[in-house]
């Protein structure tokens, strides 16, 4: 480990002690907004993590999933270009042939009212709250903690918007399973592979590429 260096103090910032005396930075998505949603054949869209057969939400695997297995999370970008970015851009590995990416749909989500989502892209998160962009795309368990504790704060916010990782020009969100499935409606479903032109622009931006026979 590198020794540290005067302003390392604050590149992984943890949410601040007093969270819950702050006001949340946030972004109001109209009722009508559409999100995107990548998700598996089998899946419905509309998933906050919840087992079918239990109603015990899964352990935390994803960015901010709630790290007590308190509440659900779903996931979704403001465009397929981000969805794609989310879904299949940060494990390129596990998608390399057609036949596994037609496994997957892809499907848009429109707001069926208003939400209010903490903004972690913008200069507000850093004065209201020392939140820096990291949060998106360092530790998930930094993440996970964040997650917890804008989800417990008075304000009680719909989830948090971000910026994609693996395509930074892209915004994501995570939503909170307080919503309920009603505050989104799915619009039709299609395969993964139907757009082939955008397909193969998305997997060489991702350099995804199937492997030699």
């Amino acid at each position: 480990m590198s020794p540290s260096r005067p302003g390392d103090d604050d590149a992984l910032p943890e949410p601040p002690a007093d969270i819950d005396l702050r006001p949340l930075p946030l972004v109001r998505r109209a009722a009508g907004s559409r999100y995107v949603r990548i998700h598996r054949v089998t899946d419905t869209p509309v998933w906050f993590g919840r087992d079918g057969s239990t109603g015990v939400f899964r352990p935390a695997v994803n960015r901010f999933d709630a790290p007590d297995r308190s509440y659900g999370v779903l996931y979704a970008a403001a465009s397929r270009d981000g969805a794609f970015a989310e879904a299949i851009g940060r494990k390129p590995r596990s998608f390399r042939s057609d036949m596994e990416l037609a496994e997957l749909a892809i499907t848009p989500l429109v707001l069926a009212r208003d939400l209010s989502l903490v903004d972690l892209h913008g200069g507000q998160a850093v004065g209201a709250l020392s939140a820096t962009g990291v949060i998106g795309v360092g530790p998930h368990s930094l993440a996970r903690r964040w997650s917890k504790a804008l989800h417990d704060h008075p304000d009680r916010p719909d989830g948090i918007e971000y910026r994609c990782r693996h395509n930074s020009d892209e915004l994501a969100v995570a939503l909170f399973d307080r919503i309920g499935d009603a505050s989104l409606t799915p619009q039709a479903s299609v395969s993964l592979i139907v757009d082939q032109r955008w397909l193969a622009a998305m997997r060489a931006r991702h350099q995804i590429w199937e492997p030699p026979s």
